[in-house]
């Protein structure tokens, strides 16, 4: 027994206060020896005890009254465990679609004897409970629409419900579906509350490295008087599964008749080794290549890769796809998605000269233009406009997908404000240092006390590298940053050949959490660091372009890096067609009007009607969150009404494609944290005993009845006895000898 308001029997003592009022009233008879009246005494004796008797019975249901208003004012809780077998069920059924159910498990799909089990459940409900059925797969979502009551009706609509279901290609977040199935609404008049969450037994999406969320959902689930069970299926011992980890690009962007490199990264997770096999490439869904891998062991990985250019600028969708001879075929293709145009605008803002040797401007388009000063140039991937500093008020600076700006005596700051603005709409600015850099107004122009486009400022002096105690060459710092990562690939090429003799000195104590470090000197001093201002990036570098400070500007590595830096910033105002699951997609489409319908397929081969919103300027956006993962087609209409044909990519979360079972200590630790109870079968009686005793039982309106019946008869019998009191009025008490 319990009590809601245990704080009300700290009142018990008053029940006392009938008894000292009987007590008292004992005494207040006058007592007066009367010898001539003793022989009368044993006449009274009798009629004396009947009076005794009801005082005694008066006294007693004025405690019981006492009592019940003390005890219904604290609202004591019982078990009353016979009312278990007939008391009203709500099961709350959550199904697990995780890409992981797909895996074959003999000759059917795990998914699918999960599903029979859930089946099997809601046959066992009886008419008066109730049940709900919520999908926890790369969307937690409810299948039904509110509380279903169960008849023979109703059992067969969740059935159908449940058995619609199939397996999806994301992840799930366990603790979040089981509290979405505790946070609904209990069923009035459910006098018992159950979750049975069917899982396919594998470790992802249950976060065991969470365990206050554990807790937090355990107290929830005492707090509501729910019980959890989790139901999982026995797995197969041997598991054949190789997946495409991802089809990687490298960037967003490229450039008409531009060699793009494509590499698909391919893993064996399964538990059993696989012979060579072969694969398709597709392009935008239809098969242009072939690849094959070699045998894999269990862990073992592979890359495949394609080189291809195009001719026609859009956006295009890469996907490499097994031959789907193993145990999980959702994980067998990868996607990716490029927008291909006819260059890549780039804005280059630097001092005017008039001198003979080579100059900064010829180091970055020679870099990022091989041949730019040749009759026929080679065909690159940038179309650079060349300015002066004092120009950059002047340009729509979103007509440039990244600028790159050398820092000289004329750059003020009417020069920094446009650029400001740009950068924090998204734009990619990349800053270098001129050999006569001012710091005072570099750190009043740029750095503006940490509130400007560099993150870090400038020091006082230049400092000098003594090649006899230095070491002379720049190192990478982060090696799998997107600005950097293709020196990792590359070996580094030529950069620790690179000669350092001076560059200028930043601050290398600022760290401020939105820069980070790409390239650094000796003694661990600042060359390199990319920054977020806003939406865009910033790369701001150290050395000027000039042959006495360094070597770099002729090294093979400038080369790559400048077009790396470039690309990367440039990815800030570009497009995005490329998304990870849990991503918001936004999908930018060329829209002439808002009455123009788009048609987009989905992943799962359905197609809609696109809900897009109409921005202006020839541009709409298709919005999203959390969509399922795989490709997106948008047929955009175009003149003649024709459909232009525009792809998005929503890569799936690797980790389902990794088949470990929860093993004895994590369910322990499950059990432990959350409150789990797990079962290989939906037996509804062993739900219900695992569930433990039935639920206390509020008896406060019957100890209220109680209360009100005790008081009418202790009215009744106050009544009677007043009345026998008053026809004797005056009535003396006789006492004999001396004690009475």
């Amino acid at each position: 027994m319990s009590f809601v308001h245990s704080l009300f029997l700290a009142a018990l003592p008053l029940v006392g206060i009938p008894v000292a009022i009987h007590m008292l009233n004992r005494r207040r008879r006058t007592v007066i020896r009367w010898g001539a009246m003793r022989f009368l005494e044993e006449a009274q004796t009798r009629r004396r005890k009947w009076m005794r008797l009801d005082d005694l019975l008066l006294m007693l249901l004025r405690l019981i009254v006492l009592l019940l208003l003390i005890l219904a004012l604290a609202q004591p809780m019982f078990r009353i465990p016979w009312f278990a077998g007939t008391a009203r069920l709500e099961v709350v059924v959550v199904v697990d679609t995780s890409m992981s159910t797909a895996v074959k498990s003999d000759t059917e799909q795990i998914l699918d004897t999960l599903i029979e089990e859930a089946v099997s459940l809601v046959s066992q409900l009886k008419d008066g409970d109730s049940a709900r059925v919520l999908v926890a797969g790369n969307r937690i979502h409810w299948k039904t629409d509110g509380i279903t009551a169960i008849d023979d009706n109703s059992k067969a609509q969740l059935a159908d419900a449940l058995r619609s279901l199939s397996p999806s290609r994301g992840a799930t977040d366990i603790p979040a579906a089981l509290g979405s199935a505790l946070a609904g609404e209990p069923t009035e008049g459910a006098s018992r509350r159950h979750v049975v969450f069917f899982s396919d037994g594998f470790e992802n999406g249950w976060r065991i490295d969470a365990p206050e969320t554990w807790r937090s959902l355990q107290q929830t689930a005492d707090s509501t008087k729910t019980h959890v069970t989790v139901v999982t299926p026995k797995l197969p011992s041997r598991i054949s599964n190789v997946f495409v980890e991802d089809v990687s690009i490298g960037h967003l962007q490229t450039a008409t008749d531009h060699p793009l490199q494509i590499e698909a990264t391919l893993m064996n997770t399964g538990t059993e080794t696989v012979e060579a096999r072969s694969a398709q490439w597709l392009l935008n869904g239809e098969v242009f290549g072939s690849a094959s891998f070699p045998m894999l062991n269990p862990g073992q990985r592979t890359r495949v890769e394609l080189s291809h250019s195009f001719d026609v600028p859009g956006v295009y969708a890469f996907s490499l796809k097994l031959d789907g001879q193993d145990d999980l075929v959702l994980d067998d293709d990868a996607h990716g998605c490029i927008n291909v145009m006819d260059h890549v605008p780039i804005l280059l803002a630097i001092e005017p000269h008039d001198r003979d040797d080579v100059w900064a401007s010829d180091f970055i388009r020679g870099a990022i233009q091989p041949g730019y000063d040749r009759a026929v140039p080679y065909k690159s991937i940038f179309d650079v406009t060349t300015i002066s500093p004092r120009e950059v008020p002047l340009q729509d600076l979103n007509d440039y997908a990244c600028v790159v700006l050398l820092i000289g005596e004329t750059v003020d700051g009417e020069s920094v404000k446009p650029l400001m603005e740009y950068v924090r709409g998204g734009g990619g600015l990349w800053l270098i240092l001129g050999p006569v850099t001012s710091v005072d107004r570099f750190n009043g122009n740029f750095y503006a006390g940490g509130a400007g486009l560099s993150a870090i400022p400038l020091k006082d002096g230049v400092i000098e590298i003594d090649p006899e105690t230095d070491a002379a060459a720049p190192v990478l710092t982060r090696r799998e940053h997107p600005a950097t990562a293709v020196l990792r690939t590359a070996a580094g090429l030529d950069l620790s050949r690179v000669q350092l003799k001076r560059f200028h000195a930043l601050d290398a104590d600022a760290n401020p959490d939105n820069m980070r470090l790409l390239m650094q000197g000796p003694h661990g001093s600042p060359i390199v660091f990319e920054s977020t201002f806003g939406e865009g990036h910033v790369i701001v570098q150290a050395i000027p372009l000039e042959l006495d400070w360094s070597s770099f500007p002729i090294s093979r590595a400038f080369v790559v890096l400048a077009n790396e830096w470039i690309l990367h910033l440039s990815e800030s105002s570009t497009p995005r067609y490329d998304f990870r699951q849990g991503d918001t997609v936004v999908v930018k489409l060329p829209l002439k009007n808002d009455t123009t319908e788009v048609m987009v397929t989905r992943p799962d081969g359905s197609v809609h009607a696109a809900d897009v919103r109409f921005a202006g300027g020839g541009a709409a956006y298709w919005t999203e969150r959390n969509p399922d993962p795989g490709l997106y087609h948008f047929a955009v209409p175009n003149k003649g009404n024709a459909r232009v044909p525009i792809f998005a990519s929503v890569g799936r979360v690797n980790n389902e494609s990794f088949l470990d079972p929860l093993d004895g200590d994590e369910r322990d630790s499950l059990q432990n944290l959350g409150g789990l109870r797990f079962s290989q079968s939906a037996d509804l009686k062993r739900v219900q005993v695992k569930a433990g005793k039935p639920p206390p039982v509020a008896v406060c309106w019957t100890l209220l009845v109680l209360l009100f019946v005790a008081l009418v008869l202790e009215s009744l019998l106050a009544a009677v006895l007043n009345h026998r009191r008053s026809d004797r009025s005056g009535t003396i008490s006789l006492e004999s000898g001396v004690g009475a």
